[in-house]
């Protein structure tokens, strides 16, 4: 059976794993990524990785998901932010391609992550699908029929930035900023709140906890509303490690219908991601699918 490496680059940590022709993981694990050094040395770091996994399975392909706005189309970073420095402009699949010898194909992570939910996750089976990925920021994603739609500058659906009361989602509706107004809230030092502890003391009472998780799931629902009505998805996916937490998800769906026409609520499937840290590795091997012509043999 072919296999293939799957690579999951993040600002902190770099997950890889081998997955077989129907997706299924054969083996993952992971290492800091250590951003600092430039990815002309960290890469290598992913390099070997991979040459390792070569000497173990047949690997026939390489599947990169990364932080960063993505060129999908050359496997090139059009933008990243400064965590990750140096990495705008990088040739990530040149570089991999021209190291390991084998074909390699490159997608944003969050978009990684929409792909994988709509072609075999939650969102399987349904027309068009808008994912989001709600965490330190909030970031996007929609297919339709199994492709992702990147926009004319591969930045569509860069979520956060829309617009939500006098702010945007991401300042309203990301981890981030749930803790950062707890902390003004109690009088807290930064970073002395994070969103497990937030959780844990709204559940054990704590009105400020309460009300600032009920602003945020407010924000996610407000911001659904207006990408609704721009595209009208069949399902929507949420996903991030906080919405994990039933609570936050099952607060969302129910303040969603409040924010749209009654035939878009009704007509809207609102789902919790299923694949948690292994979205970004599943989407990427989609994504080289789906360039390689392979994906409707296996899932269609």
């Amino acid at each position: 059976m072919m296999e293939y490496a799957c690579i999951d680059i993040g600002g902190t940590a770099i997950k890889y794993g081998v997955l077989n022709e129907k997706a299924e993981i054969q083996f993952s694990s992971s290492m800091p990524t250590l951003a600092q050094r430039g990815p002309s040395v960290w890469m290598l770091d992913v390099v070997r990785v991979v040459e390792e996994m070569k000497e173990k399975y047949d690997i026939r392909g390489i599947a990169v998901s990364s932080t960063a706005m993505i060129d999908s189309e050359k496997g090139t970073v059009v933008f990243s932010l400064p965590q990750v420095p140096d990495y705008t402009g990088f040739d990530v699949k040149g570089f991999l391609e021209s190291h390991c010898k084998l074909p390699c194909e490159v997608e944003n992570d969050v978009n990684s992550m929409v792909l994988a939910e709509s072609i075999s996750g939650a969102g399987k089976g349904y027309p068009s699908v808008l994912g989001l990925a709600v965490g330190t920021g909030i970031g996007g994603g929609f297919t339709i029929d199994g492709k992702l739609y990147h926009g004319a500058s591969f930045s569509a659906c860069e979520v956060g930035y829309i617009k939500v009361g006098d702010s945007d989602l991401e300042h309203t509706g990301s981890t981030t900023a749930l803790c950062r107004r707890v902390e003004k809230a109690k009088g807290a030092e930064h970073g002395s709140w994070n969103g497990r502890r937030i959780f844990e003391e709204a559940d054990a009472g704590d009105e400020i906890c309460r009300r600032e998780l009920e602003f945020m799931a407010d924000s996610i629902a407000r911001g659904l509303g207006t990408l609704s009505y721009i595209l009208n998805p069949a399902a929507i996916v949420l996903g991030g490690g906080v919405m994990e937490q039933k609570s936050l998800f099952n607060r969302v769906k129910e303040l969603y219908p409040q924010y749209v026409k009654p035939v878009l609520a009704e007509k809207t499937a609102i789902l919790p991601a299923c694949y948690g840290n292994e979205a970004g590795m599943i989407g990427a091997f989609h994504h080289f699918m789906n360039k390689h012509g392979m994906w409707k043999k296996i899932f269609y």
